[in-house]
């Protein structure tokens, strides 16, 4: 792909070379790694790191884009290596640039960019080409066998050195002065053997005052010619394992320490399991490291807040430069007991009611999860993390990277049952496993059934006994909740018994014309949903857990008779200024009861004249409709990326199954609706029609005909 004065584009999901083309128009704050090419249009501050861009048009284009980073990255076999059209500063630093077939770097009406430290090499053509702009700073690069080094229009004028003097270290001594670039074909003399040129290397219109008689590579200088990205995130990485994420622009051969501080305020020179080195590790090293938290015997870390850090050895040795000092950002890991737990959206679901189990557990470990009476309990498949066929269980699966597994299941006859859930660790945590009590009634229906034009009949079946008191919730065109009927105010809907609800004939003379909905709800402040009895027991299904990465391993284990002493031979007090560990922000569980109405909701509607062959007051087909899965959806919105799951939960009348369709596009037919009204399903992201793509979605749930 190739960019010329094109704007208002669009370009998703294409590959070049078996990675992404990522195009981004007006975008800004972005951080772009392993691409196949990099296209920016009006883009500003997107840094461009880590990528093999090859055998393309340009590996990577700006065009009036500004103040981006490009940087690690190799760039070769392509028409032109990198291309700046209209864009002002940039920088270009530590890139390898080769074999190209026309131009390393070539710069179009681009000002005040610095390109630093890259390698400019084998390009069939020129290594840099500027035409149009001026006030670019170019040093310390290295043109290395182009066919020319450099293409410079004379209406351009750049600064081909350092714009300060360096410090740096050459041939073992150390010397003050500006650098320029290594130039392959300067025939120049060096007399005083300081590294740079006696004479200036000629560019068109500009020059080289400072040209480096030998790589930029042999030069070691403070400070840092740019400035030093570092950012690190501790990850879980595997059952009793942390894995390290760290991102940097220095050189894979550098040496860094990865800082490692315990809960007594300790600094963990290496590992306490395997003695693996903390200290003095190249950054290749500390990007591919994995850390054990137990060894064979058990042994392992305390628990506790851990404060995790990179810095660049202190004092520096080769290859670091003399006085280099940088660090990441601080990363807080937290390491618990073990534990698991077991959560359900809905306690009292009804028979064939689809309810979601979710089971909280260590990252990475096994756990079965069965029922008390199985033959009538229902797993289902396709649904959640269990992607199997539909299953009366035990179902044995392995718990996701963030602790958190959802299942969904159903039930066909009444009756109490217990879920349990239990981690298959038995050599290490024998206790690990907890449970749950589902009651599962009898579906609840409501129907409305019309007398005359003027009266309609509510019958309402229910489990509920002659004397509990409900709510006849009716809902108004205007969106009011009518507490008694408007026409005849001594008939009240709230507060009162099932005996006086299950038959109750309602007069709607006068009434608004419009659509009314209805459902009804045990009269006490509660969730819609959750049906309660006259002595209702209450269980609370929210519970607490940090917004910090949690991993759940064992407690220490020491060998009897031994102190703590015996192996604190791995430990070193600190002797430098130690991060504050930050303590756990609590934060409510993610998982919360699903906000339907019970029993199933009818509408009827008013109308000011009658149709033929029907009466004033028509009962319609309805469909209410609910997503529930994190991150929350429902009937206001919400966000969900791309790749995670849906899951869609409602309940309809009118009808035996329900259409889905997102922005008027049907893209899942035929959702069964249970006895109890309800309907589940799934729309699998990015494989959904218009869930591949971002942007703003309307779905919508209807009965198929007549339509609702």
């Amino acid at each position: 792909l190739f960019v010329y004065s094109s704007y208002g584009n669009i370009v998703e999901d294409n590959k070049v070379n078996g990675k992404p083309l990522v195009y981004l128009e007006g975008e800004s704050d972005e951080f772009i790694y392993n691409a196949g090419q990099v296209i920016l249009v009006k883009c500003k501050n997107i840094t461009v790191m880590n990528s093999e861009l090859t055998n393309t048009d340009v590996g990577i284009e700006l065009w009036q884009s500004d103040d981006c980073l490009i940087s690690n990255n190799n760039i070769s076999n392509n028409w032109d290596g990198i291309s700046l059209r209209y864009s002002n500063n940039n920088s270009i630093s530590n890139n390898n640039i080769c074999s190209n077939n026309w131009v390393g770097i070539r710069l179009g009406d681009s000002n005040n960019n610095s390109i630093s430290e890259n390698n400019i090499s084998l390009n069939n053509y020129y290594g840099i080409c500027l035409g149009d702009s001026s006030d670019n700073i170019i040093y310390m690069n290295n043109f290395i066998n182009n066919t020319e080094s450099v293409y410079s229009s004379y209406d351009s004028t750049n600064i081909w050195n350092s714009t300060s003097q360096m410090t740096y270290i050459y041939g073992g001594r150390t010397y003050t002065n500006y650098l320029g670039n290594y130039w392959s074909d300067y025939t120049g003399s060096d007399e005083d053997g300081d590294g740079i040129g006696d004479t200036p290397y000629s560019i068109d219109s500009d020059k080289d005052n400072y040209p480096l008689m030998e790589r930029f590579e042999n030069y070691w200088l403070y400070p840092m010619t740019e400035p030093i990205i570092m950012k690190l995130k501790i990850e879980p990485g595997g059952k009793d394992k942390l894995r390290v994420n760290f991102t940097t622009n220095l050189d894979d051969e550098f040496r860094v320490d990865l800082n490692v501080v315990d809960p007594r305020g300790f600094m963990l020179t290496c590992n306490p399991a395997n003695g693996q080195r903390f200290r003095n590790i190249t950054v290749a090293t500390l990007k591919n490291m994995s850390i054990d938290l137990a060894d064979e015997w058990g042994i392992c870390w305390y628990l506790g807040v851990y404060t995790f850090w990179v810095e660049t050895v202190t004092p520096p040795i080769p290859p670091n430069p003399p006085g280099l000092h940088a660090e990441s950002n601080p990363d807080i890991f937290v390491i618990r007991y073990p534990e698991i737990q077991i959560d359900a959206s809905k306690l009292n679901p009804c028979i064939n009611e689809t309810i979601f189990i979710v089971v909280r557990a260590s990252p990475y470990y096994n756990i079965s999860i069965e029922s008390s009476n199985p033959s009538k309990t229902v797993f289902e498949g396709g649904k959640g993390n269990y992607d199997g066929p539909d299953s009366h269980g035990p179902i044995y699966d392995v718990i996701d990277v963030d602790g958190i597994n959802v299942y969904a299941v159903h039930f066909i006859d009444i009756g109490m049952y217990e879920i349990k859930v239990k981690a298959l660790e038995e050599e290490y945590h024998p206790w690990m496993d907890d449970d749950i009590d589902i009651a599962v009634s009898k579906p609840e229906k409501l129907e409305l059934e019309i007398e005359n034009e003027n009266e309609m009949r509510v019958n309402f079946d229910t489990n509920l006994l002659d004397d509990d008191r409900v709510d006849l919730k009716i809902v108004n065109p205007q969106g009011e909740v009518l507490n008694f009927n408007p026409t005849n105010p001594s008939q009240v809907f709230y507060n009162i018994t099932v005996k006086t609800v299950r038959n109750m004939l309602i007069n709607t003379s006068g009434w608004d014309y419009g659509k009314y909905t209805v459902w009804i709800e045990t009269n006490r402040s509660y969730m819609p949903g959750e049906v309660t009895h006259t002595d209702p027991k209450e269980e609370t299904i929210s519970k607490e857990f940090t917004d910090l990465t949690e991993f759940n391993t064992h407690q220490n284990i020491f060998t009897e008779g031994s102190s703590v002493e015996d192996y604190t031979w791995f430990i070193t007090p600190t002797l430098t200024p130690i991060p504050t560990p930050i303590p756990p922000r609590r934060m409510p569980s993610p998982i919360k009861p699903i906000p339907i109405p019970s029993p199933n909701p009818v509408v009827f509607e008013i109308t000011p004249t009658t149709p033929p062959g029907e009466g004033r007051i028509r009962v319609i087909p309805t469909v209410f409709f609910f997503a529930n899965e994190l991150p929350y959806l429902d009937k206001s919105g919400g966000v969900l990326t791309i790749g995670e799951d849906l899951l869609l939960y409602g309940t309809a009348t009118g009808g035996d199954t329900v259409d889905i369709a997102i922005n008027d596009v049907i893209v899942k037919t035929d959702i069964p609706i249970g006895g109890s009204g309800h309907f589940v399903d799934v729309l699998e992201s990015p494989e959904t029609p218009l869930m591949g793509t971002p942007g703003f979605k309307e779905i919508e749930a209807f009965i198929d005909a007549p339509f609702a």
